[in-house]
Parts: structure tokens; C-alpha cells; sequence
């Protein structure tokens, strides 16, 4: 569907969105966020879950899949929330706002911001993001404006708040009634939103002389990882006190909502799950702060569902599935097994060649001239001899986070009889080309599994295969293998999915 046509459909259901926020419910109870001037008593996002993926996937993000969402939203989470790019321009993220409304789900996009900018030019961004999807629905599309100002090095706490100063009279020309989730400065503390997000930081005024007591279509946000010697680090227990701790930043993010009557979203929360922190303590956390939001009012997005399968917040894994304990305290559903996905990194080399590496005598690179799937793909250059082979494995430590070496998880691991199927778009540089696909156990390099030869032919295909293990195995590497021939060859989209 066009966007033109997708919003011509939104705009003919203007009046039953009308009336759903004034507070009519869905069947299943849940009442969803109003859209024309919020009423304090409903809910805005309900129980949400943060999304760490990209459009186009990165060195250690997993690319965006529709069924992603259709996982979060069988497991009972009525809203997501994800980063988006600076230098993206905002039809980019298009596809995936459209995958969430699809589903019911209400869609948070917030910006990471580009630290060099200028009020001004986080303005001018706001303006033209807000005017590209001014007929999104209010309720089921909000803004956060800005992500976490120390983590772009805007540490100026007053500078960064003229950022959204700045923004929010640029959105409210196309979208007067956008719900806008606004924090404060430094990393989103509960302290920075009741001292900054307020009228003396966010004096703008509007046309018609409002501002920000009258908006009633502005929320506060905090994000809490406390106590951070628990939430972001491997084998720690819960000191006494720990309890004092958070109910006192999230009686601190109340007092704002009480203060300025609007709502308050917690929109990150969360801690390292086993086995990078004892089950016991970890699901103790979760049910206390989940419990504590509920007696105050306040709304939350959990972080994260995942990111890869290696990171230490995560809760989803693309092999097991969602962590069932930890859903039994944030939803209380009962999830299916997710969609088939794929654990694989930078699948389709949108990042170059990273995560992707070699051994013996091959040499990669990535190429635009492929006419694979998407732009770019993998070129590969082997020399005649079968000891060569590209690869993925355990992430080490990329980007200096510890969370990939010291939490024990595995980016590739297989479930005990459970089929495997692998996927993958290439063509050879020539005549033909022929490869294998392996499958080892890091530890130890002992090889699990190994296809039969595979000719590449020069026309672009889609090459599929299976494997059933035996039985379970972590910490698996993932290979393309030489068969001793001399040969160029492009690959693409490739994929390792477990099939249900």
C-alpha cells in the first residue's frame, strides 16, 4: 500500500478514532492512548518492550523483520519502542512504523540524536519527520523527541534542553495533537525530568499563546537502571536497600506527573538476564518494579527484547524463544514459539564485511554490483584449496561491551532435533562456482556439520538447504567453505532458521 493510500485510510476511520480516545476500550480490555487531548485516567503506550534493531541491520544489530513484531505482540506487549537514525531520512523507518500499526501495536520511534547539531537543526529534523507522518494516527504513533543527551556528548543539561525547546513548536505546526514524550537531559534520569521539563526550560509558545502547562498532549519520560551495579553487570545479588533505591526515582518521576498533571512513561527499564545475573534476583527485580509502577501510575517500556541473541538485556532469543519467567511478571502471557528468525549478523552486508570473517587463503569485500538482494552483498575470493572458509561466530568485543563476553550467551545455538534450514542468494564470477556450508563448535573448531557441494551457477539464485542436530549446542560458528577450487563468487541474505 502507498503511503498516500495508507493515510487516506486513516483519514476515513478519523471519526472511530475519535471515539476511541474518549476512552472506549479494545476487546481485550487494554483502552489505548487518546489522540485529541488526553485524558490523565487512560493509557497511553500500555505494556511496551523496546526493539534494539535497525531498518538495514548493523555490525551487531539485527536487521528488522515484520515478524519481529508479530513475536512482541503474541507475547502480550501492546506497544514498541526503537532508535532512529539522524541520518536517515524519515521515510526510512516507513516500513517499520507501518509493521507496528499493522499489528495494533503503538509505535515509539525516538531519536538518537547527532551531537554536533544545532537546536536549530534538531528542529529542522522534528519539522520534517512530524510532516512526513502528520496523518499517522495520534495515538498510535508518538514521538520521543530525544534519547539520552550524554550518550551524543550533549552533556550541556541546558543546551540540550533547548534542543526540544526548539522542537516542539517546529512538530506542532503539522501536528497539533501528536502525543510527545519528552525527557530530560543527562541519561533520561527521573531528577533531570523534574528539574528541566518544566516551564522556566520549556518557555516556547505557539501561535495560538499556549505552551507547555496548556499542552495536554505532552508526557514526561525517565529511563531507570537502577541499582546499576545490578542491572549492568554479570553475577551481582541485590544488596540490601535495593528497593529504597528505585521506589524512590519512581516516586520522584510521580511527583512530576502530579505536579504538571501529565502522564509520566518509564520508557527504559531493565537489567542483565540470566545467565549474566542469578535467576532468582532477576525476576525478583522485574516483579518489584513492575508492581511499584502499577501502585503509581506509571506506564513502562521494557528494555529490551533483543538486539542479538549475545546481548545481556535481551529477553528473546531467535533459537528458545521469549524468556517465559520474565514474561509470566511483564505480561503474563503465555507465548508460542516466535516466528522463524535468523540469528546472523549483518546478513545481508549492510555494514561491509563486519562480523563476517576468514581463514587461509580467501580474501572478502563487499560490492554494490552484485544484483543480489538489496545493495550490497558479499564478494568472495578463494584460491584453490580447501582449508579456506568465511565465517561468524561469538561477538568478542566489539564496541569495548562487555556484555558480549562476560554473560555466557551464544549468537548461534541449536535446539536437539528441531530442523534447520539454510538460505542464501548467490552467483559466481565465471562459469561456476562451488562451495559448502559448515557448522562448528567454537571451543574446540570440531566440526558439527558439513553440506554437500554446492555449485554456484553465474545467474543470480536462492540456494536452500537443511540439517537436523542431534543435540543441543551453544556457542556454534557459522561457515562458507572453500571446495578446493579457485573461484570468485557474490553471496547474499543469508539465513539459519530453525523450522517448527
Amino acid at each position: 500500500m502507498s503511503r498516500r493510500n495508507y493515510a487516506d485510510e486513516f483519514r476515513r476511520l478519523s471519526i472511530l478514532i475519535l471515539m476511541l480516545s474518549m476512552g472506549c476500550k479494545n476487546g481485550t480490555g487494554t483502552s489505548h492512548g487518546p489522540s485529541f487531548g488526553m485524558l490523565h485516567s487512560e493509557p497511553i503506550i500500555g505494556t511496551g518492550i523496546n526493539m534494539d534493531v535497525s531498518v538495514q541491520g548493523t555490525d551487531v544489530k539485527y536487521q528488522h523483520q515484520p515478524e519481529y513484531f508479530d513475536a512482541l505482540k503474541d507475547a502480550g506487549f501492546l506497544s514498541v519502542r526503537w532508535f532512529i537514525d539522524p541520518s536517515a531520512n524519515p521515510a526510512h523507518w516507513e516500513g517499520m512504523i507501518r509493521d507496528a500499526l499493522d499489528r495494533d501495536l503503538i509505535a515509539v520511534p525516538v531519536l538518537w540524536a547527532d551531537g554536533n547539531w544545532s537546536p536549530e537543526e534538531f528542529a529542522a529534523y522534528w519539522e520534517k519527520f512530524a510532516l512526513y507522518y502528520k496523518d499517522y494516527p495520534n495515538d498510535k504513533l508518538i514521538f520521543e523527541l530525544l534519547n539520552e543527551p550524554d550518550a551524543i556528548d550533549l552533556k550541556d543539561k541546558d543546551r540540550a534542553m533547548e534542543f526540544i525547546n526548539a522542537a516542539i513548536p517546529a512538530i506542532r505546526k503539522s501536528n497539533p495533537n501528536r502525543i510527545l514524550a519528552i525527557g530530560g537531559p543527562g541519561l533520561n534520569q527521573a531528577e533531570n525530568l523534574t528539574h528541566y521539563v518544566t516551564p522556566e526550560y520549556l518557555d516556547y509558545q505557539l501561535e495560538d499563546g499556549s505552551g507547555f502547562k496548556e499542552d495536554k498532549n505532552i508526557v514526561g519520560v525517565f529511563h531507570m537502571y537502577l541499582p546499576y551495579y545490578f542491572s549492568h553487570y554479570h553475577g551481582s545479588y541485590l544488596e540490601a536497600g535495593w528497593k529504597d533505591i528505585v521506589r524512590n526515582k519512581l516516586e520522584e518521576a510521580a511527583s512530576w506527573s502530579e505536579k504538571w498533571d501529565k502522564p509520566v512513561l518509564l520508557t527504559e527499564w531493565g537489567a542483565w538476564g540470566p545467565p549474566c545475573n542469578f535467576d532468582e534476583d532477576f525476576y525478583v527485580y522485574l516483579k518489584y518494579i513492575v508492581d511499584e509502577c502499577a501502585r503509581l501510575d506509571i506506564e513502562w517500556i521494557y528494555y529490551c527484547g533483543y538486539m542479538n541473541n549475545q546481548w545481556a538485556f535481551s529477553i528473546l532469543n531467535t533459537d528458545t524463544g521469549w524468556n517465559q519467567q520474565a514474561l509470566d511478571m511483564l505480561t503474563g502471557v503465555k507465548a508460542a514459539s516466535p516466528p522463524a528468525l535468523s540469528p546472523l549478523l549483518n546478513a545481508e552486508f549492510n555494514a561491509g564485511t563486519r562480523q563476517w570473517k576468514t581463514r587461509g587463503p580467501v580474501e572478502i569485500s563487499d560490492t554494490f554490483t552484485a544484483g543480489l538482494s538489496g545493495n550490497r552483498a558479499l564478494e568472495i575470493d578463494f584460491q584453490e584449496t580447501s582449508d579456506a572458509a568465511v565465517y561468524q561466530e561469538n561477538l568478542g568485543d566489539e564496541m569495548g561491551r562487555k556484555e558480549w563476553s562476560e554473560c555466557s550467551r551464544s549468537l548461534i545455538s541449536l535446539t536437539k532435533n528441531k530442523p534447520y534450514r539454510v538460505s542464501f542468494m548467490a552467483k559466481s564470477q565465471g562459469d561456476s562456482a562451488s562451495i559448502k556450508i559448515g557448522l562448528e563448535y567454537k571451543p574446540t573448531n570440531n566440526m558439527i556439520w558439513t553440506s554437500q557441494a554446492i555449485t554456484i551457477t553465474s545467474k543470480a539464485e536462492e540456494y536452500t538447504l537443511s540439517y537436523t542436530p542431534t543435540k543441543d549446542i551453544e556457542n556454534v560458528r557459522f561457515l562458507i567453505l572453500s571446495n578446493a577450487k579457485k573461484q570468485t563468487l557474490y553471496i547474499d541474505k543469508i539465513e539459519l532458521k530453525k523450522i517448527d
